[in-house]
């Protein structure tokens, strides 16, 4: 069977990106913590391909990725997906903008400045790397 990483954990863009790539191929999909250990397993044969950000609209390369690739991997580059990033803000049902004394985030939220700056004070953020473990 077919086996590719994705950086998780599940309900990443990640995950979204390999999906559409895999489409209706059976494959095995594997959440990984890092993109470094994510390249390594597929250098290394654990797995046979990997769904990795290269780049986003809002800061660019993905570092992470191109260092591993021209530096610490012998791998090449498949194909190449664009899909569109959606963010949400997540509240309970019925609360009022004014009473979140508390945003979890990834970084890239704060990209959307002009409304946090206006709608937030500045000391309600806490950082996650990913969305995904924010939301739990």
């Amino acid at each position: 069977m077919f086996r590719i990483g994705y950086l998780g954990p599940k309900g990443t863009f990640s995950q979204e990106a390999l999906e559409e790539y895999v489409g209706n191929k059976i494959h095995t999909a594997l959440d990984f913590g890092t993109i470094s250990d994510m390249l390594h397993a597929v250098e290394a044969g654990s797995i046979d391909e990997a769904v990795v950000p290269i780049e986003n609209s809002i800061e660019g390369a993905v570092n992470a990725t191109m260092d591993m690739l021209a530096f610490d991997v012998d791998l090449k580059i498949k194909a190449e997906l664009l899909i569109p990033v959606n963010q949400h803000l997540l509240v309970k049902k019925g609360t009022q903008i004014e009473n979140i004394r508390y945003i979890i985030s990834s970084p890239a939220f704060w990209t959307v400045q002009k409304f946090h700056r206006y709608t937030f004070s500045k000391g309600c953020f806490k950082v996650f790397i990913q969305y995904s473990r924010g939301c739990k």
